[in-house]
């Protein structure tokens, strides 16, 4: 995949505008505090799990989700949830994580 250099800084200024990275002189980049200490606690994934669902349409066509959910930590989980052609990153607690397991485990998708 490539990205043009106008691209890639406008995206820049949008993760800097969003909290996640700071800007500095020069043109350099760095993680703003919350994103480099959330970095730091994810040095080493200890447990992952993926989990992906899907629908028949009445069309015959397929609709699909999934997430993974990345653990480094008792207390430090993120949940990557890909849908709809979107990609969303959150951050959550163990007992959340664990909820929503459940709740995929046993609830049909109402996508």
């Amino acid at each position: 995949m490539a990205v043009s250099p106008a691209k890639a800084d406008l995206c820049l200024k949008n993760l800097v505008k969003a909290g996640v990275i700071a800007a500095r002189n020069g043109g350099l980049y760095t993680l703003a505090y919350e994103s480099a200490e959330l970095a730091a606690h994810f040095l080493f994934v200890e447990n992952n799990v993926h989990f992906r669902c899907g629908r028949q349409n009445d069309d015959g066509s397929v609709a699909a989700a999934e997430c993974i959910f990345l653990q480094a930590g008792v207390h430090d989980v993120i949940m990557v949830d890909i849908a709809a052609g979107k990609l969303e990153i959150s951050s959550l607690s163990s007992y959340a994580m664990i909820d929503a397991i459940k709740r995929m485990m046993t609830t049909a998708p109402s996508f």
